[in-house]
């Protein structure tokens, strides 16, 4: 016999919940002879068999009993096939559906073929109302009339066709949480359309409260599972879904040494688990830190599949968020030869874009110009904007993509002969494109993160190397290939011949300045050193100025902030002047970018990748980071989203970044390398007239000049890592150095 409906409940251990549960359903007003309840014991121990077996109910009722503990998802699959329900609806042990409850799913199933319904969960705190739960009183019918978001298919209020389940293969029995939205992507993928009806509400049980560790058990443990979502499903949206930004967010807590003092068990214990100060904020920080993770290993056992047994590392070590669930084996090394067709470079920002990616694509296209480069574009809140249009002028790159792009319509490829490399961003991006691709992983670090993941690491030098094994990284996953950032200098004139097309004249002096390659930072950098350039114009009226625009912004933003400052543009065919009253004359160029520094006395810029190409001509370079308006920083994870930019969280944000800058002993990237000051930096709260002070004394003393410039090249003598990176990588053995 075919019924209406059938209402599927798993439960496990709460009996007393689903008693009530089950006393609601038996009051529904639609026909008793046209639906059916399912109970699905999960293996449970509290008697909620007898409790089953003593009911009167109405309606056709039905006890099954799992042999094992497997989960609401699997709970449901077992009793799908058997339902007599067209309509199957889903409910939690701990609901409560008023009287019109399955009227309102089957009639809404009726009028609207071919969708998924989900209802209002209204949260119940007061147990004393749980004996006579006020259905209909005015505070339900508003929050559930407000209720205008939600997840999709949610398990404790959702209905769909018995065929439509059936025809995907039901829940996907490896997920021991988020399967409702798991399915939910399925169903919608199949054809079917969300709809909410606000009128099926239900009541959800949620009495009692619990200590912050149980509160942090559940999060870490629901955070598991979304990452074993994402890396399933993998979309900007569903990455908002599961937080993924709570990763960076844990990433800053770390650095300032608060995950190992503070967010453990043992300092929760010797505080009664109760923190000391600030218990809102603490609490926030600490249910942040175990959902990152949570997600972390959520999202490192939905990539590798876990172990060949079925266990993922966290079964092996008994923690709690593990599931049961079976797993694949993850795919091991490739074995035979296998020549490479395509190249996936993941990077994200111009430095990456301009430093790494341009050398090493051209050095792969000038061995084998039959492979296929494709440059994936990864989320980045530093990136320009302009990356996908630079990125279209390397010759060498034969697509530009953005990463939701490229895993919507990514498919697995031959093994060996696809390969992803990564340049920058986020490494999970990178690991993700490669399971997605079946591909091997390779990479150029400074900090060798996720070795599970990738075939290799390529590290700028031996110290890197030797930081890396000390954290564990094999070795053989470990080759020194140097700086790939020198590798993409590009000067193909002489020096004279820059200097007329730059000036006029080959005696020049020059000086450049580089204001950045972001639209934010960009007009406020152009203000400040255009008073840098007037302070130093005035002790040395004779020599050139040089405003150097990065071809990720181009000129306007330099022009348009020259004229706010009164100055007067002519422009020309390649270059733009800006000429003042007071005589100050600058010019500003886009083209060709690595020749005004290669000419120049002295460059002034900010930290970046290009303090170490400049490092690499041996240019005297002087280094600034004014904090002027340190709160308007952009700032990584939780530091950003805790410390608005307005006041006055602005003065923490300010703090914030004026004390992050205390603390680094370096911001320019040769200094960093040598471990000592080479290069000098100016950073603080600035004047232009103080660092204006710093480029005469350096322009004052040639000595420290030529010494600067000595030591820069000695620093970065060692060239040749795009070749070398490109001999590995099309080398005919996947995952083995060349001999």
């Amino acid at each position: 016999m075919t019924l209406d409906a059938t209402i599927i409940i798993p439960t496990y251990n709460r009996k007393t919940l689903l008693s009530k549960c089950l006393d609601c359903l038996f009051e529904q007003d639609y026909p008793v002879d046209r639906f059916e309840i399912i109970v699905v014991d999960d293996n449970g121990s509290d008697g909620t068999e007898q409790m089953v077996q003593e009911k009167k109910p109405p309606c056709k009722l039905t006890y099954v009993r799992n042999a094992t503990n497997q989960g609401c998802g699997v709970s449901r699959n077992n009793v799908i096939p058997t339902a007599q329900g067209n309509v199957i609806i889903f409910l939690d042990d701990d609901a409560l559906a008023p009287p019109w409850y399955v009227r309102e799913h089957v009639e809404t199933h009726r009028k609207n073929p071919g969708t998924m319904l989900d209802g209002p969960v209204l949260n119940l705190t007061d147990e004393r109302e749980l004996e006579h739960p006020q259905f209909n009183c005015w505070d339900a019918r508003i929050l559930a009339f407000l209720d205008f978001g939600g997840i999709p298919f949610i398990g404790a209020n959702s209905s769909c066709t018995k065929e439509a389940l059936l025809r995907i293969g039901c829940y996907d029995p490896d997920f021991g949480g988020w399967e409702d939205l798991e399915i939910a992507e399925r169903l919608k993928a199949s054809g079917l359309r969300r709809i909410k009806n606000r009128q099926a509400y239900v009541l959800h049980c949620k009495f009692g409260s619990s200590t912050l560790a149980e509160q942090a058990a559940t999060k870490r443990k629901r955070a598991y599972w979304g990452g074993r979502y994402y890396t399933k499903h993998p979309s900007p949206a569903n990455s908002r879904l599961v937080r993924m930004r709570y990763l960076a967010y844990d990433d800053i807590l770390a650095s300032l040494g608060w995950t190992n003092k503070y967010f453990t068990p043992a300092f929760l214990e010797s505080t009664g688990n109760k923190p000391p100060a600030w218990p809102p904020l603490f609490k926030k920080l600490y249910l942040i830190h175990a959902h990152a993770e949570g997600l972390r290993e959520g999202l490192e056992d939905g990539r590798t599949g876990g172990r060949a047994d079925g266990k993922t590392r966290r079964e092996e070590e008994g923690d709690p968020i593990a599931s049961g669930m079976p797993h694949s084996p993850s795919q091991g090394p490739i074995p035979n030869a296998q020549r490479l067709s395509s190249l996936y470079i993941t990077a994200n920002s111009p430095g990456e874009i301009a430093g790494f990616v341009a050398p090493v694509a051209s050095r792969i296209k000038l061995r084998d110009p039959s492979v296929r480069i494709t440059l994936v574009i990864t989320p980045c809140q530093y990136a320009s904007g302009a990356e996908k249009e630079v990125a279209r002028e390397i010759s060498e790159i034969d697509e530009t993509i953005a990463l939701g792009e490229l895993l919507s319509k990514a498919r697995s490829t031959r093994p060996g002969s696809t390969r992803v490399f990564f340049l920058g961003g986020d490494t999970f991006y990178a690991a993700l494109i490669a399971r997605k691709l079946n591909a091997e992983l390779y990479g150029f670090v400074s900090k060798a993160r996720r070795p599970k993941d990738f075939t290799k690491f390529f590290l700028p030098d031996e110290r890197t190397r030797l930081q890396a094994i000390k954290r564990g990284v094999p070795p053989e996953k470990l080759e020194v290939v140097g700086q790939l950032a020198l590798d993409s200098i590009e000067i193909t004139d002489s020096r004279s011949e820059i200097l007329r097309r730059l000036t006029g004249t080959d005696r020049a002096e020059v000086i450049t300045f580089l204001p950045g390659s972001r639209p934010y930072e960009v007009p406020f950098m152009t203000s400040f050193f255009l008073g840098v350039a007037r302070s130093v114009q005035a002790k040395y009226p004779g020599i050139h100025m040089v405003f150097a625009a990065s071809p990720f912004v181009g000129t306007r933003e330099i022009i348009d902030t020259l004229e706010r400052e009164g100055l007067e543009i002519h422009r020309t065919e390649e270059y733009a002047d800006a000429q003042a009253t007071d005589g100050i004359r600058i010019r500003i160029t886009s083209v060709r970018p690595h020749e005004p520094m290669s000419v120049s006395k002295l460059v002034i810029t900010i930290p970046g990748t290009n303090n170490l190409q400049i490092a690499g001509m041996g240019v005297p370079l002087l280094v600034v980071l004014p904090l002027n308006k340190a709160e308007l920083i952009p700032f990584d994870g939780l530091a950003g989203i805790l410390l608005p930019k307005f006041y006055p969280l602005g003065l923490i944000r300010r703090f914030v970044a004026l004390e992050i800058n205390r603390r680094m002993k370096f911001v320019s990237l040769p200094n960093m390398i040598a471990d000592r000051e080479i290069v000098p930096e100016v950073r603080g709260i600035l004047k232009p007239e103080d660092v204006a002070a710093k480029a005469i004394e350096m322009l004052d003393d040639q000595d420290l000049l030529d010494r600067m410039s000595a030591e820069m090249l000695a620093l970065t003598r060692d060239r040749g890592a795009a070749d070398r990176i490109a001999d590995a990588l099309l080398s005919q053995r996947a995952g083995l150095p060349l001999l």
